[in-house]
């Protein structure tokens, strides 16, 4: 039996785990392996970055969510919860509080953490695309690069000191690619005196 997006939700913390690790494609339930430790890092310092650059350009930050549901195609749903979206066009607190939104985010951040998430990525592009999301960046824990699929411009892969940035959705932003993936201090802090 095919899910609906609204269906999914109301049933989303019966799920194993609160549905924390699941989504909604093509109206089946896909559950997905929990990340790992990387994952949380990666995430961590691209919030980190973001929250800095949404202070210091409050005009042109937008809102910037975190695990928000972002319904991406009807009829049969697909429900998709990118590690970031970006709505341009709304205010930083406007959809806070929100579990699901049809609205189409300017840009979205898929981690590509575990086996099962790499599976199912092309197809997760691919819908974002025809929703109308301008760019897409796919972190890639394994490659420690990101790969950026735009509406506009051809595929480009970000690596190693080369900084990651949108002039047309989050101009001034920019993170270095390897800052994501540096371990933190606290992690392997060295030898005890």
């Amino acid at each position: 039996m095919l899910l609906t997006a609204e269906e999914f939700q109301s049933r989303r913390f019966e799920l194993p785990v609160g549905g924390s690790w699941c989504e909604l494609l093509a109206g089946e339930l896909v559950q997905y392996q929990a990340p790992d430790e990387i994952y949380g890092n990666v995430v961590l310092r691209l919030s980190k970055a973001l929250a800095q650059f949404a202070q210091s350009h409050p005009h042109r930050a937008g809102a910037i969510c975190f695990d928000l549901g972002v319904i991406v195609e009807r009829r049969p749903d697909t429900l998709l919860f990118p590690a970031v979206s970006h709505f341009a066009e709304s205010g930083p607190f406007e959809l806070s509080g929100e579990e699901l939104t049809e609205r189409v985010p300017n840009l979205v951040v898929e981690i590509a953490s575990t086996p099962d998430r790499r599976r199912y990525l092309a197809g997760k592009i691919a819908a974002y695309l025809r929703a109308g999301v301008d760019e897409i960046w796919t972190i890639d824990e394994t490659a420690t690069g990101i790969e950026v699929v735009s509406q506009t411009e051809p595929p480009r892969r970000v690596v190693g000191t080369a900084a990651l940035s949108s002039r047309r959705i989050l101009d001034g932003f920019q993170v270095v690619a390897d800052q994501l993936f540096a371990a933190p201090e606290w992690w392997n802090p060295g030898p005890r005196n």
